[in-house]
This record gives C-alpha cells, structure tokens and sequence, in this order.
C-alpha cells in the first residue's frame, strides 16, 4: 500500500475516537489545507501580536497557581537519558497547561555550546543535537496521547547559545553548521507536530548556502525563518517573538529592519515573524505582508492540537470531523454551510461576535464571525473583548470595541508554614510528604455580569481620572491608534504599570497636553530582585501572560485515566487542579526523576549506596536549608509552582526514607561517612555564570575533611558543567543531581541510599579539567573550550563550527575530568563489556547491533551509546567534519551475568551531511565506509578495550542523493527548479524520496520514470500550487 493510502486508512481509523490522530506528513498537509481554506474565507488578516493565553515555561504552568509542582529542570530529564521518563513526565505537564487551557512556552532545546550559559536548565538537548532530538520528539508525540493537550512552543529559534547582551549580539554561523548541529532537535519537534516555534533575542548572520540576508534579528531573518525553518523543514505552525524582542538595540543599528528602535512591521513579517509579543510594537497598525498565510498558520497551530482559534479544545465531532475529512475544501464549505445557517436561524441577540480585527471597520472585515457567541459574552469577554456586530455593521452608534474588564492583578498566596519536623510513619507505610497546609485559591475571575457592574461603577466614581488607558501601540499617536481603549484602569496604573506602561489618554489626546508620550519605562540591565522589570528579564512580579479560562471544572470534567507509551499502558496521576502541586502520584515521579537523572562521577570503596547503619554526617549550606535550590532565575522557574511552593531538603528527605535515619547537620568526629551537599552560584535567564565552579568556601570545606580522614560524599545541585579537578581527588564519591525542583531532598536521598529509584543518570555536558590546581579565573577560562575567545567577543563567530563540546575535546585530545555521556554503572560495582558489534543493511537504513554484559554483584541501568565516524572524504574542513557523534542511545536494565543485545537503526538522514555549497543547500547520503563504535561513554566506546566497533558501506547510490526522511515525502520547496515530490523504490530502498543534486542527474532521473509517475509530478505541481 502506498504510504499516502496507509496515512489515510490511519485517519480513518480514528473516526470513533476523539483522540488525536497520530501526527503524519499526510495530516500536516491536511491540516494545513484546512487552516488554508479557512483563512481564504476569512476575508480578512489574522490577529497578529498578545494572542493566546501562556504559561511562560517549558516545565512547570506557573501562572494557575498550583497546577504543577516545582518539577526537575528539563536538564534533569535530558541527564536522565531515557526517552520513556521523558513521556511519562510529558503527559503530566500537557494536562497541567492544557486543563486550564493555557498554551505551554516551550519546551527548550537549545544546544550547549557555551559552558557558562545561565539558561542550560531550561534545556533538554546537553551539549549534542541528537540526544535533544530524541527528547523533543518523545515529548510531543506524548502530548498527542493527552485529552485537550496544550499547544506548545519550542524555543529558542536560534542559535541562542550566550546569555550576556543576548540582545545586542549578532551570531555569525554557517548554515552547515546550523543544519547538522543547531536544527536538529527543531526539526524532530516539527516533524512531531509542535504548534509554534519562538524566535530567539539574538541577531544572527547566515554566510552561506541559501543565506542572503546578513545580519538580522533571528525574529525578522528571511533565511532561517521563510528559507530554511518554514520552506526547507516544512514547518506549517506559526512563528513568534520572545517577549520585546522585536526592541532594536543600539548594536543593531543598521541591520535588517531596525531604522527605528523596533523592527519594522512589513519588514518583520514579509521576513517569516507571524506573531508578535506581547503587544503590537513592530506590529502596530497592524501589516499587509503574508496575512493571509499568517492566519493560514495561526489556524494549523491549534488544530493540530485539537483546538479552535479561542484556544479550546473542538468538540469530539468537530475534532473527527476536521481531522478525518478527506478534503479540506469540503471542510470549508460544511463551515460555510453551517455559518450561513446560523446567521439565519436569527439566535436571541441577532447578530454575531468578531474577535478581531479590532479595527474602526472591526463587522465589516471580521474574518471570525460567531453567532453562537451570546452578545453579554462577547463584549465583555476576558481576556479580549469583542465587537457586536448586526449585519456587517456594529450595533449603534458607531463600530468600537467594547472596553474589556481589567484582569485583577496575580496576588501571590501567603507562603505555607515552615514544614513541621518531618515523623516517619512505621514501617513498611510508604513515604508520604511533610503535612503542609492548603494554600490559599486564587480568587476565580468575576462572571460576565459582575464584570459588567463593576465595569459601570468604575466609570462613575473614577471623576478624577477621565480617561483611559491605551497599553498598545507606545508610538507617536497612541491614543489615536489605541485598539484598547480601557476605561476602568486608574491613571496611575496606567503609566506606572510594568513591564509594559501605557498612555494616558483622554478622548484621542494623550494627557495631560500635548504629544502623547510613553510612560517611562526601566531600563532592560535594572536589576529588582524578583520585583517589577522589563519584558526582556524574564522576571514579573505579576502574570503577564492572561488569565486562563477552564475548559471545563477540572471535578466535572471526564477523567483520562491512562495513555499508551512506547507500546505500554501507563497510569497517569489523578488530576487536582489547583491541589496538584501537592499530589503524591506527581511528587513520586518527581522524586524518581531527579534519582534516575543523578549522575554518579566517583564512588570509590563502594561508599554508595550508603548503608542504613553507616553513621553519616550532613554538611553544606543546601543539606539542611529550609529554601534549598530548585531552580535557576527567570521566566523558566517563575510565579507560584517554583518561587512558594514547599521544598523538601536533603535531611528530611533521607528521613523520609523507610527506615531513613534522622540526621543533623553537623561535623561529627565519629562519623563513617560526611556527605557535603553544596551549589555554585544560581544560573538565571539574562546573563551567564561567572565561573563553573564552586564557591571558595565550600572548596575550602571539602579539602578539610578530606585532610581530616573522612569518607566524603559530594552532592552538587548544579545548573551546567562543572569543575571539578580542583578539590575532587580526595572525594570518596561524587553526585550531580542538577536543578531539582521542589523534591530536591527526597530524590537525592533515594540516589544516596539506592532506595526506589537507583542513581541512573548520565552526563549531557563534558565536566573539563582545569589546567591548574589553583584554577584562577583566566586558568578556567584557558581549560574550557570557547574561554578564550570571551574576552575579545570572537565567541560570537562560531569558527567552532562542528566542533562543540565533547567533539572538540576529542579532536584536539583534550584530558577532561568527565566525559560527555558519562555516568558510572550501579553506582560502579561493575564495568559493562561491549562484544560482538555488527551492522547490516535493511532496506535504506542500517541497523547495527551489539551485545552488553557484566558480572557485577548488582542489576542496573545502562546507556549503550552510539557514536558514527563518517567517511573521510566527504566535503568539508576538519570543524565540519567532528570524527565521532552520537547517533543511538537506549536505557536498559542489565542484570548480572545476562548477555543482553542492543539494536540501533541509522536512518539515511544519520548517514547523510549537509551540502552548503552554491546552489545545493540539501542533504546527501554519504557513500564510502562508516565506522560505529558503542559503549559506556563518548570516550571509552572508541576505545578497543571499552567499546565494540564495526563498519559498513554506506547504503546510498553512488550518485549523491538527497534524502528527506524515510516514508516520508519531501516538501516541493526542497526540489530542483520542474521537480516535485514522489514516492518510489529504487535500488532496494522502499518508500524514499531521492532527488539528484545535479541538473544532469535530475534528467537522468525524470527520463527514467514512468508515464504514470511522471503524471504524478506533473499533477503534484499543479495541487502545490493551490496549497500556499
């Protein structure tokens, strides 16, 4: 069966379900003619900035509060390397946004390549594009296993990689370089069906391949957005700004679109920018360029997940219908249809709500009209009123839009008490939290009527402030363009309000005489500690993201009781609202996840697990800490869910343990063992560390007891890679555990003891060695790869190219003290042993297998990882071409003296590179000789004595060919000039799409088709041509 057939008996195997149909390039391009027809019967241009209502974080919902708790960072779970943990957190986090329907600003997937960045928690992807990749794409497809998933947005499109002046740098790469290191984990997340794709602070400059722009801000650059992001990886969702970053600053003076000090609108969207946020800067007044397409992928983005424009989820016939409808035009037209009906049936208010555009002639270019919407509803709306229209007029006197009820301002809930000592239960009861009283609920948002009465009685008793406030657009004439006209905002919040400070106006004059002015803002580099800053901080005092609105009461509501992961059924935790930052299902996965992502650098005499009767003392300012670190600083950890939640410390959590001994922190003399529990400085959004690594004094504490005789165990929560060699010879045992969210304690101490869950984790960065015992400042920056191009700014160059991360330290030959990938096996009671490596040719991949045994005392986890070396005579300098990446990875249980066997598969897009040279752009399968090599580690797997390696043939032609992705078609904007996509097997390779690269081959290859298939490219041509 053709892959087009089998896409289609998969939608209609769907019809009796309401669940959302898996994720195929036949239902991108589905949904994507569907959101088409839509937008052409619109008439009309899309909303285009502050749409939608967000949860500004890849991790936790912290803006309704009590919805999450403080998870583990998304470091944690990248360290965790394992896929299955990954989905089984996923589902958790796309009910907590999608319930109250709040969009989700993430997840991360940015690449590290610079150690020192402050925002490394906030990612997934560690310091290599696949092991990113294969997390992004577990997650999204989990959330497709949801009811009502939320939409998500991947960040930050790119690269992204430095956090100091992220505004003001402009990063100069090679789109080689962008292709096979910085794309990868974007396009797993597009192929997966990700909704939106944010667009990064930093300007970028492309040099070479289809890159033509120069520098621009990575929001408004026509070749990573329409070329390469939306055209070449087929993306079909919509694009928008991390918050303010259209603001042009004096660095970019000159660049593409900043004449002004934001980037000009038609610039900005004719550049590939589809949503502006939070407000309409670059986009006020409102853009002419690509409307229609804009509201095109305004529309994919939330039917993809199942969502109307309103971001609610469709109905289950609605949902079937548009999913599972052969043609999107008769989609259209039962629309059109239905809409024609509904006008006629003349409903209670006769008339109809348009939500936008909130323009002077807001009925006669709506491009939404709702009968169904009551008029009480549409008016007075949160958080966007509408216009009422009758007919394609406003009702009367003249069209203006209703003024919206003010959202009352976040009021953060009283801190609960102080944990109370924490009294085990007898055992064998299981772990329970410490009791913590109930916080406060967030008072629920006014009804439409109260909204109503409140609205008139502020207008009444407001006499010394006649006016109103215009919140967008801050330019010359804001009260006369203002799309907001909000009454019940006192003069005083209105210009003082931040981030964002309005104007005050009275009718169509700013106050008090005058040009309108904007309020004065703060500047960007102010620092508050938590208070009231700028958009571009990442810190708010309040939620500046909308007030969320249910679905449905979350008691009410049908509850999923489970999804299917990975082939197996899996219970998901009871969902409880604004009680589920308490739950005990979701703390123990929480728990789990910081155990299983803890990396054991150093165990030796066999320390860990400790023993039950091991006399331990606790040292460190985090080991008894009543606020221990969870989190890094920013937008990734805000608001309710990180900053009042109760956290659990080291002490009370090995309490908490069955038959857990109660400690104190404090330096026996006579203690077995001293576990020092410590933090670097706190990573946050805005800037990078200052150092990798830890404080004086608590270098200064370890050496001590290490002088003194002690077994001491080290547990460092850290934000990113460390330095380790100046202090860790004398150490017993060592254990990273990351940014661990509200659990800390309790996931720590089930990693120290080897309770429930087993210290599993592996490292996603290379830890480097210092080149110094002193390790002074400019010693750190001399040891770490990039350190020296800091000082002069060249570190925006990326010269690197390829080259990032453990890829350099191989290259160069580089001691590190830790390698990329490294983790001991239970907790180093036994080294696991690679044999009997092969590969073999399947079809047009590869898949390579190899055996792992030990014959320790213990069963445990291991991560086998693939590591492919390609030929060396495909094209490139030696920065392009690192010797060694990894391509394959699986957690498994290995049990003593058990041969277990391992099977990885090479796809043709692993084996293929990316061609940037004039007029290519595309990948090709490399032919020649592959060598693979699998092991513990990105060190020992090359290593004859650690690792099992092989070869093979490449599989590809020996014409180079360009491949897409198997059983998968190739958008048309990736063919040469008369060609389009087809779907053929050729040379044993089935359902693969090949193109040849050059005109010559590209005749060869049309001559030797079929009548038939050759109709197919011509009828495929003439289809495409409708579809954008």
């Amino acid at each position: 069966m053709a892959p087009r057939c089998l896409a289609t008996a998969a939608l209609a195997a769907t019809a009796l379900s309401a669940k959302l149909p898996e994720f195929t390039p036949e239902l991108r391009d589905h949904l994507w003619n569907v959101a088409t027809e839509q937008a052409k019967a619109s008439g009309g241009q899309q909303n285009v900035c502050g749409y939608g209502t967000w949860g500004d974080s890849g991790q936790v919902n912290q803006w309704d509060q009590g919805f999450s708790p403080c998870w583990p960072s998304l470091m944690n779970i990248g360290a965790a390397w394992d896929v299955e943990l990954m989905a089984r957190w996923s589902v958790e986090v796309a009910r907590e946004f999608g319930e109250p329907n709040r969009g989700q600003l993430g997840p991360g997937v940015n690449i590290a390549r610079y150690a020192w960045n402050g925002r490394l928690g906030e990612y997934m992807s560690g310091e290599d594009p696949y092991l990113g990749t294969k997390m992004i794409e577990s997650q999204v497809k989990a959330f497709r296993q949801v009811d009502r998933p939320a939409v998500q947005v991947v960040k930050h499109w790119i690269p992204n990689t430095i956090e100091t002046d992220r505004n003001g740098m402009t990063e100069v790469i090679d789109e080689r370089t962008l292709f096979e290191v910085y794309y990868p984990p974007f396009q797993a997340a597009v192929d997966a069906g990700v909704s939106a794709v944010m667009c990064s602070y930093n300007l970028i400059k492309c040099t070479t391949g289809l890159c033509s722009t120069g520098s621009a801000y990575a929001c408004a650059n026509d070749d990573i957005l329409n070329k390469h992001l939306k055209k070449t990886m087929g993306f079909k969702g919509i694009v928008m700004t991390d918050w303010d970053a259209t603001h042009c600053q004096e660095e970019a003076a000159g660049s593409g679109g900043c004449s002004g000090s934001y980037i000009d609108g038609e610039y900005a969207a004719e550049s590939g920018l589809d949503m502006e946020m939070p407000t309409c800067m670059s986009f006020a007044g409102g853009v002419t360029k690509r409307a229609q397409e804009k509201a095109a992928r305004l529309r994919w983005a939330y039917l993809v997940q199942g969502r109307g424009l309103n971001g609610f989820p469709l109905g289950d016939a609605e949902l079937n219908r548009i999913m599972n409808h052969s043609s999107a035009k008769a989609v259209a037209k039962h629309d059109a249809k239905a809409l024609r009906s509904r006008r006629l049936a003349k409903v209670k208010d006769q008339g109809y709500c348009c939500w936008w555009p909130v323009t002077a002639d807001a009925c006669g270019a709506c491009i939404t009209p709702d009968t169904t919407t009551l008029k009480g509803e549409c008016v007075h709306r949160v958080p966007e009123a509408g216009t009422w229209c009758v007919g394609d007029k406003a009702e009367s006197p003249v069209p203006t839009m209703a003024p919206p009820p003010t959202v009352a301002p976040y009021v953060p809930a009283a801190p609960p008490p102080t944990l109370a000592p924490y009294v085990p239960p007898p055992p064998p009861a299981p772990y329970m939290p410490p009791p913590v009283a109930p916080v406060a609920p967030v008072t629920a948002a006014p009804s439409a009527e109260e909204d109503r009465h409140t609205a008139e009685k502020d207008r009444h008793t407001a006499e010394e402030d006649p006016g109103y406030c215009c919140w967008w657009p801050t330019s010359a004439d804001a009260c006369e363009m203002c799309v907001t006209a909000d009454v019940r905002t006192p003069k005083h919040q209105c210009i003082a309000q931040l981030p964002q400070p309005g104007t005050w106006c009275i009718g169509k004059v700013a106050a008090p005489t005058g040009a309108p002015k904007q309020a004065p803002q703060e500047k960007p580099d102010q620092k508050n500690d938590n208070k009231d800053q700028d958009w571009q901080s990442g810190i708010y005092k309040d939620n500046p993201f909308g007030e969320a609105q249910q679905w449905q009461d979350p008691a009410k509501a049908p509850e999923q009781k489970e999804v299917t992961l990975y082939g197996k059924k899996v219970e998901l935790c009871e969902h409880r609202g604004k009680d589920n930052y308490n739950s005990p299902c979701k703390l123990d996965l929480a728990a789990r996840i910081i155990a299983e992502s803890t990396v054991v650098l150093k165990n030796s005499d066999g320390v860990l697990p400790l023993s039950k009767n091991a006399k331990v003392a606790l040292v460190g300012e985090e080991a008894c800490s009543s606020a221990p670190l969870a989190q890094g600083g920013g937008s990734g950890w805000n608001g309710f869910a990180c900053n009042s939640v109760p956290k659990v410390n080291v002490r009370d959590g090995i309490a908490g343990l069955a038959d857990g001994p109660h400690l104190e922190c404090c330096s026996d003399p006579d203690a077995d063992v001293v576990v020092a529990v410590v933090a670097p400085e706190k990573a946050e959004e805005g800037r990078d560390r200052s150092t990798l690594q830890l404080f004086p004094k608590d270098v200064t504490m370890i050496q001590k007891l290490v002088a003194a005789g002690k077994k001491v165990v080290v547990v460092i929560n850290a934000p990113g890679p460390m330095i380790t060699s100046t202090w860790d010879e004398g150490v017993s045992a060592i254990l990273i555990s990351w940014l661990p969210g509200q659990q800390n304690g309790r996931g720590i101490a089930m990693a120290l003891y080897g309770k429930t869950h087993e210290a599993s984790g592996r490292l996603p960065f290379t830890f480097p060695k210092c080149n110094t015992k002193e390790c002074t400042k400019e010693d750190e920056l001399a040891s770490v790869h990039l350190g020296d191009k800091v000082a002069d700014q060249s570190v925006r160059v990326f010269s690197e190219k390829g080259l990032i991360g453990y890829r350099y330290y191989h290259a160069k030959n580089i001691e590190v003290s830790y390698p990329f990938g490294f983790g001991l096996f239970a907790y180093g009671s036994a080294e696991v042993k690679y044999s009997e490596a092969s590969a073999a040719c399947d079809g047009g991949s590869v898949k390579v297998s190899v055996t792992m045994s030990h014959d320790g005392p213990r069963a445990g986890h291991e991560v086998p990882q693939m590591y492919l070396s390609f030929p060396s005579d495909i094209p490139g300098d030696a920065s392009s071409k690192p010797e060694w990446i990894l391509k394959g990875f699986e957690k498994r249980l290995l049990k003593p003296s058990t041969p277990t066997e391992v099977m990885f598969t090479l796809t043709q897009r692993d084996l293929s590179y990316w061609d940037d040279a004039p007029g290519k752009s595309l990948w090709v399968c490399a032919p020649g000789t592959f060598k693979v090599c699998v092991g513990s580690n990105s060190r020992d797997a090359i290593l004859p004595d650690k690792g099992a390696c092989t070869t093979f043939p490449s599989p590809c032609i020996e014409d180079p060919l360009v491949v897409k992705k198997d059983d998968e078609t190739v958008p048309s904007q990736w063919l040469p000039a008369r060609l389009s996509p087809v779907v053929f097997a050729a040379s044993g390779l089935a359902s693969v799409v090949f193109v040849a690269t050059a005109v010559v081959g590209a005749r060869r290859w049309h001559r030797g088709l079929s009548a038939g298939q050759k109709r197919s490219i011509v009828a495929a041509e003439e289809e495409e041509g409708n579809v954008e």
